[in-house]
């Protein structure tokens, strides 16, 4: 229902899951042209200094101009799609374009015939279940962090970005080159053997793994 309810049921966000448990989504933002535009992206949906995102389930967000994009970071994966649409729409509503990071699940099935946890059959619907524990599985067997949500972000409330701040010093394209990464061993997972990321063999009759 919440796939149908809030865009294409057939594609689902990226989910990174760090080594830490931070769960986070990447999305392109168009018309961030300057460092106060990073700072209105930021605060539409984290919420002001000390203040509640005003989207449920979103944790914090950072952005970046030279990249066009923005990082974020969320409580829940199953939460991932709705809170990416209310972003984009929130976004919208201030003159930005936002597009997440998203991964199409339509044609996900198992390398052989039988259909086992973790993975598709061909005609079966991916659930946000299996989703979230594809992302978490595949999280364990590659840990990885690529942001510090615990740095601070040194830079003043007149607009301006310092190139020396903790936080926004982090952002770079290896940020989002993970992202694509972590989309493809997903895709492994869910649509292969399950002994390849510390399970047992999932392949079915025709197994290819000799497992």
């Amino acid at each position: 229902q919440q796939q149908q309810q809030y865009g294409d049921p057939t594609r689902t966000p990226v989910v990174f899951v760090s080594e830490s448990g931070d769960i986070q989504i990447a999305m392109a933002v168009e018309g961030i042209t300057c460092a106060h535009c990073v700072k209105i992206v930021e605060t539409v949906l984290k919420g002001c200094n000390g203040n509640k995102s005003p989207i449920d389930g979103l944790l914090d967000a950072a952005a970046d101009r030279e990249l066009n994009s923005i990082l974020i970071k969320i409580a829940r994966s199953s939460d991932a799609k709705r809170i990416a649409w209310e972003s984009a729409r929130n976004l919208a509503m201030v003159g930005y374009t936002a597009k997440v990071k998203e991964m199409d699940i339509t044609d996900l099935r198992p390398t052989g015939g039988a259909t086992q946890p973790g993975q598709l059959g061909e005609k079966a619907r991916v659930d946000l279940g299996m989703l979230s524990t594809a992302f978490e599985v595949v999280a364990s067997t590659e840990p990885t962090d690529v942001f510090d949500w615990n740095l601070p972000c040194t830079c003043p409330d007149n607009g301006v970005m310092r190139k020396d701040c903790p936080r926004h010093s982090q952002m770079s394209r290896r940020i989002f080159d993970a992202f694509d990464r972590r989309e493809h061993q997903v895709q492994q997972y869910i649509g292969g053997c399950g002994k390849k990321f510390g399970g047992k063999c999932t392949c079915g009759p025709n197994c290819k793994c000799k497992g």
